[in-house]
């Protein structure tokens, strides 16, 4: 159902020219639930940027499911 929540559409690099071929890129993300939206964040990332070098995520919370 997250996933579904959460669609690429949404998310978009608004400047990909200033992104210089081989950047590498963080993403911070508050708390990773299923990780759809970092998922969905990180394909936007190589949909507008596609020369980018790598993408480091980092999130500062989980939530666990027992």
């Amino acid at each position: 159902m997250r996933r579904r929540n959460v669609s690429a559409e949404l998310y978009a690099v608004r400047r990909p020219e200033l992104i210089p071929a081989g950047a590498n890129i963080a993403v911070v993300d508050d708390i990773c639930t299923t990780g759809a939206t970092l998922s969905t964040v990180i394909g936007a990332i190589l949909r507008d940027c596609p020369d980018t070098g790598s993408v480091t995520v980092l999130t500062l919370g989980a939530t666990l499911f027992h």
